[in-house]
């Protein structure tokens, strides 16, 4: 079957070739440069020493998960006296028939 397929409607696409990467020449090679990331603590341009944070700071210290604030049922109480039936006072009359 020839390309693009669809499904649905929707257009499907082209499956990726098999093989191998393309590999640099030696000129393009040399002219890459390997950049390794820095670990630590190191400070931003622009902020001040007493804002950065100790790299052994807990990022979870200001959260509990124990507050009752974080009930979302908090306010429910399920043994309230139930409400007084609005219907009490109907009664029921059989239809006429014409």
């Amino acid at each position: 079957m020839a390309w693009p397929r669809t499904l649905g409607g929707h257009r499907l696409l082209q499956p990726e070739q098999q093989g191998e990467f393309a590999k640099a020449s030696e000129e393009v090679m040399k002219k890459r440069r390997i950049v390794r990331p820095k670990r630590g603590g190191g400070s931003l341009a622009g902020s001040t020493p007493a804002a950065a944070a100790p790299a052994s700071a807990n990022p979870f210290a200001g959260v509990s998960l124990t507050s009752a604030a974080a009930n979302p049922f908090g306010g429910v109480n399920l043994t309230a006296a139930p409400q007084p039936n609005p219907f009490a006072q109907v009664t029921l009359q059989k239809p006429v028939s014409l």
